[in-house]
């Protein structure tokens, strides 16, 4: 698009006017950008900045999604401000994606999907490994969740205590571990594999149950109990 301004626009043709008329879900990406966003620069109205944002990230949400601050900042058009705004959105669009698993105030998990489904938006785009632990009861309601090791897995040092540790502290009946793949390819590794094996026998000498181990990847996952790995 050209940099003629938006008050040159016709009325019908501006983001928050076509949003009014013909409803959100009919806008573009870059026409709800541009209402966030709200103001353009010296040069630039808001739809160009909006425009230049979605190409910077190659027009992919799920990138955009996870810039930070700084990052967001530093963007021809955007600043400190807009970025925050920016953040704001899209934690509370995660907010939404999440508030399937809600009861109350408690969430509650059922089978691998369920934990996939809650995890694939925390995950997903993660550039380093993270393993994580929920901890439940025996009615599948979640008491806790933690972050047990960041990095590589296979070279990590980590050991069945600090997972079980937690679930004793919350006297869970049943854990299970979820850990992403950066490359985006959930087919589980050999260290996985082994890690999940350790992790149920030591559970099994506690009289506390393994419910799972998922592997994230970009929109997959691979359940270990699925796949008869565990």
């Amino acid at each position: 698009m050209n940099n003629r301004t938006l008050s040159r626009l016709p009325k019908e043709e501006r983001p928050r006017e076509r949003l009014l008329s013909v409803g959100a879900e009919n806008l573009s990406t870059t026409e709800l950008l541009a209402i966030i966003i709200s103001t353009g620069t010296h040069g630039s109205n808001v739809l160009d900045v909006a425009q230049e944002l979605l190409s910077v990230y190659a027009g992919k949400l799920d990138l955009l999604f996870t810039a930070d601050v700084q990052e967001l900042s530093k963007l021809k058009g955007i600043g400190r401000a807009k970025a925050i705004q920016l953040k704001a959105c899209f934690e509370l669009s995660k907010r939404v994606h999440l508030s399937q698993f809600v009861k109350g105030d408690n969430y509650y998990f059922k089978s691998a999907e369920d934990i996939a489904n809650y995890f694939m938006p925390l995950l997903r785009f993660q550039k380093q490994e993270y393993l994580m632990c929920i901890y439940l009861n025996s009615r599948g309601k979640m008491l806790k969740s933690e972050t047990i090791s960041m990095g590589d897995i296979e070279g990590s040092m980590f050991y069945p205590r600090e997972v079980f540790k937690g679930a004793i502290a919350t006297s869970a009946y049943t854990i299970a571990l979820i850990h992403n793949h950066p490359s985006g390819d959930p087919t589980p590794s050999d260290s996985d594999i082994q890690v999940s094996k350790q992790l149920k026998e030591a559970g099994e000498l506690l009289g506390i149950q393994m419910m799972d181990h998922i592997i994230i990847g970009d929109g997959r996952y691979s359940s270990m109990k699925e796949r008869n790995l565990i």
